[in-house]
């Protein structure tokens, strides 16, 4: 058990969840003119809206946390180390 990898990881990950809802936030207010449908605004948010918001913050999420992690893995482990190896199966 590598507690340096589990707390780089963490920290990384935790970092991009904050930059891709701040991400996802910003582009819907651009796209749309509208506050995202989180909480109280999906009451009155149509369900088109609420999917589109819910596919499109997941996707973003998951691109943001695979990116954080290999670059997490490339600043800890390097060329040398995989650290992303037991992960990955």
């Amino acid at each position: 058990m590598d507690i340096g990898w589990k707390v780089a990881s963490t920290v990384a990950v935790i970092g991009a969840g904050i930059l891709a809802e701040r991400t996802v936030d910003l582009g819907w207010k651009v796209a749309t003119g509208k506050t995202p449908p989180r909480g109280d605004e999906e009451a009155v948010a149509t369900i088109l809206e609420v999917a589109l918001f819910g596919a499109i913050s997941g996707l973003l999420v998951t691109i943001f946390r695979r990116a954080a992690l290999k670059g997490t893995n490339k600043w800890y482990g390097g060329r040398t180390k995989n650290v992303l190896e037991k992960v990955q199966r």
